[in-house]
């Protein structure tokens, strides 16, 4: 999986720029906290944690993302970030909390 790495502000202007493609992303907060960890289209899953969005991220401030190549491999990274989130914290982020992973 190539990653980005790089954090990006959380801006509608920014991420309409996304690829479209399948990836896994974090949403983090202004401490760099990740709030959520999302998989499936870049942009159309970033656009939706805007505030009238379908799942709206309160505290979204910036964003990052990892690229891959097939859905399969997206969904087994995000439960494996999200399961290491938990060992490492105690607790999954905050916004994957009520999933199941």
């Amino acid at each position: 999986m190539v990653g980005s790495k790089l954090v990006k502000d959380f801006e509608r202007d920014i991420i309409v720029e996304e690829e479209k493609g399948l990836g896994l992303y974090e949403v983090l907060d202004n401490d760099l906290d990740v709030l959520y960890v999302g998989a499936g289209p870049l942009q159309p899953m970033l656009s939706q944690h805007f505030p009238e969005g379908n799942f709206p991220i309160q505290g979204a401030r910036y964003y990052r993302t990892f690229s891959s190549g097939s859905y399969e491999d997206v969904e087994i990274r995000r439960k494996s970030l999200i399961e290491d989130y938990n060992l490492i914290l105690g607790m999954p982020p905050r916004y994957n909390r009520s999933q199941r992973t």
